[in-house]
């Protein structure tokens, strides 16, 4: 069964070629002012087999994106039992805790991501029922499944690769639509520049077995009590506490 996939690399990566992914980080641009944004994602991959047989996976986020901080954490229905923490064999990012056997799984805690004046980042997870923030470095990222990039994380698609994308005509929501097809792959994507954000990414594979589209709905954006200003009596811990 294909595994829950919720960093943004994963899906960027399987949505748009390497080629022009490459191209976007090797060209340095004005980032454009980033509005900030509440929105609920959705996405959806369906894969066929070569048994026949059609699998069908959502799951959907909330994010929350404000200056320089990013939130994002997985909206999970209250049929899974999941407030337990018994465990959650379909997601990909378990990490066990070495002193009590607990674990931090990064597709159930919410994520924190903060970007300071030099451009570096800070990635945190956030476990709201055991009440613990953990802090991750660098080196770890990819175990996390996180490429370490801003622009993907904030904007779902970057704006440099958009504006390399060849331009489709309007689109809903004031939308513009942006193509891109390869020999395996056709994508298109929703792009708001008004929101600075990716609304809809269509990717199809030509062959027909596999497909992925993620949907944004934004929202009145908040203006007080954000999500991280609510963590003054969680434990603080390291990575490396969870490792064997």
């Amino acid at each position: 069964m294909l595994k829950f996939l919720r960093m943004t690399q994963t899906i960027i990566g399987a949505c748009l070629s390497a080629a022009a992914l490459t191209a976007v980080a090797q060209t340095p641009a004005t980032a454009p002012v980033m509005p900030a944004l509440q929105a609920k994602i959705s996405y959806e991959t369906r894969q066929v087999t070569k048994a026949g047989i059609t699998r069908v996976e959502t799951w959907q986020e909330n994010m929350l994106r404000q200056g320089d901080t990013l939130w994002t954490e997985r909206i999970i229905p209250s049929q899974t039992g999941s407030a337990s923490h018994a465990g959650h064999p379909g997601h990909s990012h378990e990490v066990k805790a070495k002193a009590n056997h607990k674990h931090l799984d990064t597709d159930t805690a919410a994520r924190w991501l903060q970007k300071d004046n030099s451009g570096n980042l800070n990635l945190r997870y956030v476990d709201k029922l055991d009440k613990v923030v953990v802090s991750i470095p660098k080196a770890e990222y990819g175990t996390v499944g996180f490429d370490g990039r801003w622009d993907t994380a904030a904007y779902l698609v970057p704006p440099d690769l958009i504006a390399k994308m060849k331009s489709a005509g309007a689109g809903p929501e004031g939308g513009v639509w942006r193509v891109e097809q390869t020999k395996e792959w056709t994508h298109r994507v929703l792009w708001s520049e008004a929101k600075q954000i990716a609304l809809q990414i269509e990717s199809k594979k030509t062959d027909g077995s596999y497909s992925r589209t993620i949907r944004v709905q934004p929202g009145t954006p908040v203006s007080t009590a954000f999500p991280w200003s609510k963590l003054s009596d969680f434990e603080q811990k390291k990575y490396d506490d969870y490792m064997d």
